[in-house]
Parts: structure tokens; C-alpha cells; sequence
């Protein structure tokens, strides 16, 4: 926070620049997969109005880096235990919609009992 007393700049800097190239290598680990699990609990808003730092992954953060990592099918699960099925559809609905003309990659949400043919 650049308002605390003790920020420092230059270490939020290289902070970021250690971030970005660890992400790299998470990106490199998974691309092409033919499937990807991946944490998903908050949308981006609800990230960024308080749920940052919580240890869990946009689903925006998500969709966007397996589609970087060309990931042909993206699972999405850790879904906030506080949202119903019908808003989970309707979330999945939405970034279907975003992503449909500008990726081959197929999104879904991971789901008890789901079972797939690798």
C-alpha cells in the first residue's frame, strides 16, 4: 500500500518482477495441456474488493492465463462455498460467452462426480 509509512517502492517493484516470472513458469508447467484444474473461487471484482491476498484465483486470472498456456480444456473448481449452482451456471454461462470466437478452449466447471475421457 503506498500509503502505509513503511511501502517501499523499489521492493514492490522487484516484488512484481519476481511474481511475473514465477507465473511464467506456472504458465510454461501447464501449456498445451490437454486439461487443466484450476482455482476459481471469487470473480475478479470480489478479488479486488477485499479477497486479494487470500491465497485463491480469479476466475478471470484463471480463464485468461489457460487460454495464454493454450490449455484445450479448463476445469474450474474451489467455487465459493457461499454461491448457489444456478449463480455458478450463471458465471459459467457469462465467461463462455467472453471467451466464444477467441479461443478453442473448452470451460466448464469441475463438479462432483464429473467424469471426462482424456
Amino acid at each position: 500500500d503506498p500509503n502505509d509509512p513503511g511501502y517501499d517502492e523499489y521492493a514492490a517493484e522487484e516484488g512484481a518482477i519476481v511474481a511475473k516470472e514465477e507465473n511464467e513458469k506456472i504458465l510454461q508447467f501447464y501449456r498445451g495441456a490437454d486439461v487443466l484444474i484450476h482455482d476459481s473461487q471469487y470473480t475478479n471484482k470480489e478479488y479486488l474488493n477485499g479477497k486479494m491476498g487470500w491465497g485463491h484465483t480469479p476466475f478471470e486470472s484463471a480463464i485468461n492465463s489457460a487460454h495464454k498456456a493454450n490449455v484445450k480444456n479448463l476445469f474450474l473448481f474451489h467455487h465459493d462455498p457461499l454461491r448457489t449452482d444456478e449463480q455458478l451456471t450463471e458465471l459459467l454461462d457469462l465467461y463462455r460467452k467472453k471467451i466464444d470466437g477467441k479461443s478453442s478452449m473448452k470451460l466448464d466447471l469441475a463438479r462432483e462426480g464429473l467424469e471426462i475421457d482424456v
